[in-house]
């Protein structure tokens, strides 16, 4: 079975970097406390190098930084 590539736009939650990335793969499932629980993969921002985002995505394919959607020019 093929998984398809998804994308996401966001900003960085700590420096408001816009940020597009690419995905692939249904989330991980974990344990927490003894109750299943979806791991987070977290995202890096290219401007600040902190966790920008955390998904549910098994494998991150790409980062790439753009201007925010969000910012007033």
């Amino acid at each position: 079975m093929q998984l398809g590539v998804g994308r996401v736009i966001f900003e960085c939650y700590h420096c408001q970097q816009g940020i597009i990335s690419e995905y692939t793969g249904e989330p991980v499932m974990g344990e927490y406390k003894g109750r299943p629980s979806v791991i987070f993969t977290k995202v890096k921002c290219p401007n600040c190098e902190q966790t920008a985002i955390r998904l549910q995505a098994r494998e991150m394919l790409s980062t790439t930084a753009i201007p925010s959607p969000w910012q007033q020019q």
